[in-house]
């Protein structure tokens, strides 16, 4: 211990005397390590970290499966049928998200929160900090109205008041009473909700039958825990023949699909992150090759001084430890330095994916982030430093001492040359990866969307309780609001819809077409929706043919329908669809003729190809809860003010939610492709920077150990020009051949981002030749800098210096 602390000692003197070199070791290092460790802090998150429930490993997401192979949520029967029939779960809840306003509490407030059913917090082991979760009887239609509220509701809007419980809380205008207070750090399945990045506030009973959500209508998430000595393979291959079952009793033909619920939440992120701590382990290798590269040049300069030290009776392996403790004692303050580095790109990263990124709430430096930092710091330590260590020791003390300075071993050119074309091949496959993200990215933001974000400001309305429990109630509120909208200056266009384009969500369900004859239970599904006149023209959504909807649109006149492209290719290919009647089976009677065609829109995502859609007029189908967009002449958000003017005019009571513009929506909907261009895009010019300082440094310093050899050849006669591609060409070489091997290690590491990628090959020639050139050109300046200052040599001056 003694001998170790003697050693750090001397390396802090050692560094305190070589401050520039300590400086430049510590950032690159800090730059490196702080990458690494944000990205392990998501990537332990999301997809390390267990659930934070009681034994999360049996618990199971259930969905059913539609012909052919689609999955989608349940509908209530089919919950009911798992949940009594099934013979491998303790227990089968569901849950479907909602929202309320909140009133007689100051100013009217949206809140986003879930009606769940009463066994869904006791089997995810979760306990209320205050009061109780809710009981089986308060499950049933027309019992207590009951609510759990979270913490930070409890906090924000009751004072974190004790006594909350049995309180009552107004939402939709009903009175709920509070029965609980969820625990600070009480995580749901989908803390926040997607469509509008707001966290869920309010529990409520699920309160449903069959006549209230009848088969076919697939809105509810079901979650199961498996009983204990059951295996998700056991649990599949039960619940499989139970679902064969309920085919020939309920005449369905939908089946039943299991899934691990951690699966089902990060599987779509387990790539693209695992890819990024790949990339960002690409980055600490040129760091430590940039690092190395530095501590061979610092081996050279102190030959003589370990030669000394070897003359006089150190062994190699005591000198060897001690550059090692040099080393190490620069990776563990790069470290340090880089816990600092890595929080702000985890602010970062909970920033930018807040609501796209599963558990991103959760990204936090727990003891397994510090552990990795700390591994990762030792590891980088002895990885750049044990081979110059090595290096330094290799050459005899006798001969350095009887030439009488230091000497450059041959083996430490090539060992600098061989850092430089690592670097360069690890630089080719980043910048080759970021690349094709980009252009990726560029693709999906030219995706025809289907609609004009441009000055469009949007907000939801959401309208419950006994005031507006008849459809014309609704309908009148919606008419009125509408109109006060359209009237208000600077506003071009009114409309509402129940599911903006781009906001995920919605409902599919069922539907026939009049004279088409289908087997049992294989009735077509579509997405449903509700819009208003004036709707389309908000969106600017084009018409293909036939007409919108119009005022005249009312209950009493003809049912009428709009369909999009998707629609008409899918299910009336060849067929006039105008004229043609569907039975849209969702709060309807009778029969809806198709009067419009309109073209298709993106609703789950840029990346998500349309699927087929119908649209009701909602004076006919007037929803509770609809999506305001308002096309605006001016600067969407200038009239916000006037929007809550309104709405108070109408309803005092009613509260606007999730205010925001659509051009923020389209940007809301990449997000996670955005972050994934900076992290990459950063990483990536790291890389190169990094690169073209280590060519730099080698270059820089070939330079000056063959002063002498200059100075001679220009002495004899040699012209600038032949020193400058001497030097040049030596260094470009070194680039020509790092690119060589970048291009082949990129041609086999890029193919398994072609998930992550969107009408780009993960071979894309444009990105493969535009990349190489560009670190060509960048190594080639890297080479000129040294190269030029070579030519400036004078030869008296470097052959006296011998």
């Amino acid at each position: 211990m003694q001998t170790l602390l003697q050693d750090v000692r001397y390396a802090v003197r050692i560094l305190l005397k070589k401050r520039g070199f300590a400086t430049v070791a510590v950032i690159t290092l800090a730059l490196g390590i702080g990458a690494n460790t944000a990205i392990f802090s998501t990537v332990n998150a999301v997809l390390l970290r267990p659930l934070p429930y009681s034994n999360p490993e049996q618990i199971v997401l259930l969905r059913d499966k539609q012909p052919p192979d689609d999955e989608s949520g349940s509908d209530y029967p089919e919950y009911v049928d798992w949940k009594e029939q099934n013979r491998v779960f303790q227990e089968v809840g569901a849950y479907f998200n909602a929202s309320y306003t909140m009133t007689g509490r100051g100013e009217a407030e949206q809140l986003f929160g879930c009606r769940v059913s009463s066994n869904l917090f006791p089997m995810l082991g979760v306990t209320p900090v205050l009061g109780r979760n809710i009981s089986a009887e308060e499950e049933k239609p027309g019992s207590q109205l009951v609510a759990l509220i979270s913490y930070g509701l409890w906090q924000r809007r009751f004072g974190a008041d004790p006594a909350v419980l049995g309180t009552t809380m107004t939402l939709d205008a009903r009175a709920y009473t509070i029965v609980g207070v969820l625990p600070q750090n009480f995580r749901s399945v989908r803390p926040i909700d997607a469509s509008t990045g707001t966290l869920r506030e309010v529990w409520a009973p699920l309160r449903l039958d069959a006549s209230r959500a009848p088969r076919g209508l697939h809105f509810l998430a079901v979650i199961g825990r498996l009983r204990d000595g059951v295996g998700l393979d056991q649990a599949r291959r039960e619940m499989s023949v139970l679902a064969e079952r309920l085919k020939q009793d309920r005449s369905i033909n939908h089946g039943v699909q299991l899934h691990g619920l951690k699966d089902s939440i990060v599987k779509d992120s387990r790539s693209g992150l695992f890819l990024l701590l790949a990339a960002v382990g690409f980055v600490l290798l040129i760091g430590c090759a940039n690092v190395a590269n530095l501590l061979l040049a610092r081996a050279s300069a102190r030959q003589k001084e370990i030669a000394i030290r070897m003359a006089i009776g150190a062994s190699r392996r005591r000198l060897i430890r001690q550059l090692l403790t040099e080393s190490i004692l620069l990776a563990l303050i790069g470290g340090g330095v880089g816990l600092l580095v890595s929080l702000w790109l985890m602010n970062l990263i909970t920033d930018l994916a807040r609501s796209k990124l599963p558990r991103v709430e959760e990204i936090n430096t727990d003891w397994r982030v510090l552990l990795f930092t700390l591994a990762v710091s030792l590891g980088t330590g002895i990885l750049f430093g044990l081979w110059p260590a090595l290096r330094a020791v290799r050459m005899g003390s006798y001969q350095v001492l009887k030439e009488g300075g230091a000497q450059v071993a041959p083996g430490r050119d090539r060992a600098r040359s061989f850092l430089v074309i690592s670097e360069m091949a690890l630089s080719v496959v980043l910048l080759i990866a970021a690349g094709l993200m980009i252009s990726s990215f560029v693709r999906l933001l030219n995706v025809p969307k289907g609609f004009d974000p441009s000055n469009v400001v949007t907000f939801g309305l959401s309208l419950s309780g006994t005031r507006y429990a008849e459809p014309a109630a609704r309908a009148r509120l919606f008419e009125q609001a509408l109109e006060r909208f359209s009237s208000l200056q600077g506003v071009e266009a009114a409309g509402a819809v129940t599911d903006l384009p781009l906001a995920g969500g919605g409902t599919n369900g069922r539907f026939s077409i009049e004279g088409q004859v289908y087997p049992p239970d294989s009735l077509p599904v579509a997405d449903k929706r509700i819009a208003s006149e004036g709707y389309f023209e908000a969106m600017r959504i084009p018409l293909i043919k036939g007409r919108f909807f119009a005022a005249r649109d009312i209950p009493a006149a003809p049912q009428v329908a709009i369909v999009n492209e998707t629609f008409v290719r899918r299910f009336l290919a060849n067929e006039e669809p105008i004229g043609k009647r569907i039975d849209f089976m969702w709060n309807t009677t009778g029969l809806q003729e198709i009067v419009g065609v309109v073209q298709d829109i993106r609703h789950e995502g840029l990346k998500t190809p349309p699927v087929a859609e119908i649209y009701l007029p909602f004076r006919q189908a007037p929803a509770s809860s609809m999506s305001i967009a308002l096309r605006t002449s001016i600067d969407p958000f200038a009239v916000a003010g006037a929007v809550r003017k309104q709405i108070y005019n109408v309803d005092k009571e009613q509260a606007i939610g999730s205010l925001r513009s659509m051009d923020q929506l389209v940007s809301e909907s990449v997000s996670t492709q955005r972050l994934s261009i900076l992290l990459y895009g950063g990483f990536a010019g790291l890389a190169l920077v990094l690169a073209a300082i280590g060519i730099y440094g080698v270059i820089s310093y070939s330079v000056t150990e063959r002063s002498h050899e200059i100075g001679i050849r220009l002495a004899m006669g040699a012209q600038p020009a032949d020193v400058l591609k001497l030097i040049v060409g030596h260094g470009m070489r070194l680039a020509l051949i790092g690119v060589g091997i970048g291009l082949a290690g990129a041609f086999a590491v890029t193919r398994v981002m072609a998930s992550l990628l969107f009408e780009v090959g993960p071979t894309d020639p444009a990105t493969f030749i535009v990349v190489p050139v560009l670190l060509t050109g960048v190594a080639l300046g890297a080479c000129v800098l040294p190269a030029r200052r070579a030519t400036r040599v004078d030869p008296m001056t470097a052959l006296r210096s011998e």
